[in-house]
C-alpha cells in the first residue's frame, strides 16, 4: 500500500507510475477476493462476484498499457 502511495505522489506522477499504481491495486484486489474464494467464504458474499469480474478483466489491458508506456519512454530492462 506504501509503495502505491508513492507512486501516486503529486510529484512521481507519470504515467508510468500511474499506471503502475493502478495494477499494484488491482492485483492486491484480485488476491484478497483469490483468498477469500479459497477459504470458501466466497458463495456466502455472491455480490464480491461484481468486484472480481471486472477487476480480473482489467488487469490485461492495464498490463498492456503499462509496457507500451515504458517501450515509448525506451527504457532499459537490461540488468
Amino acid at each position: 500500500i506504501g509503495l502505491i502511495l508513492i507512486l501516486a505522489k503529486k510529484e512521481h506522477r507519470n504515467l508510468p507510475n500511474l499506471i503502475f499504481a493502478i495494477l499494484m491495486v488491482n492485483l492486491t484486489i484480485f488476491n484478497s477476493l483469490k483468498r477469500f474464494k479459497n477459504i470458501g467464504r466466497f458463495e456466502s458474499y455472491p455480490y464480491l462476484f461484481a468486484i472480481w469480474v471486472p477487476n480480473e478483466l482489467l488487469f490485461g489491458p492495464f498490463l498492456y498499457m503499462y509496457f507500451m508506456q515504458l517501450a515509448k519512454r525506451r527504457i532499459d530492462f537490461s540488468l
